[in-house]
């Protein structure tokens, strides 16, 4: 457990930290592709026009005061919370795992996931006055999700 936290979770944190530091500083130069004089640059190019034109940095700042420190670890809280609701629900609603209920399920938390994360921290930055709404609806959706779960799969969770 320690080692796949500090080796696996901790490495891939650094690294997706690294990455983003290095996209958010990266240098882009808009030029025709007939411009470009070699192939690979060309192909290069191409493949640069699915990245995004500008990066947002997000600063959290969870250290700045206690709550803001208490909101992430809530939302940390919540999240997971959330993906145990994935294995939960495949086995007390009896869903096999490759079913595509479970494909849609996540997909749709990956959006709603991203707006609502973005909606929390404009709150947190005093950006707007009130919670957002895809937030609102997404932390609605998971406490659903916990209280089918706890109504249907009480032999599951008195299971040690």
């Amino acid at each position: 457990w320690l080692l796949d936290f500090i080796l696996c979770n901790g490495l891939g944190i650094c690294l997706g930290m690294l990455t983003l530091h290095y996209l958010s500083a990266k240098p882009y130069q808009w030029r025709s592709l007939y411009n470009i004089p070699s192939l690979k640059g060309k192909l290069k190019r191409a493949v640069g026009q699915f990245t995004p034109h500008s990066w947002t940095s997000f600063h959290w700042g969870y250290m700045e005061n206690l709550y803001r420190w208490l909101v992430i670890w809530s939302i940390i809280i919540f999240w997971t919370i959330m993906e145990l609701n994935t294995f939960y629900l495949k086995a007390i609603l009896w869903v096999p795992p490759n079913h595509i209920v479970n494909f849609y399920r996540v997909a749709l938390y990956a959006f709603m996931g991203a707006v609502s994360i973005r909606e929390v921290h404009d709150y947190l930055d005093n950006k707007t006055t009130i919670f957002g709404r895809q937030a609102w609806i997404t932390v609605f959706i998971v406490v659903v999700e916990v209280l089918v779960g706890i109504k249907f799969g009480e032999e599951i969770y008195s299971v040690p």
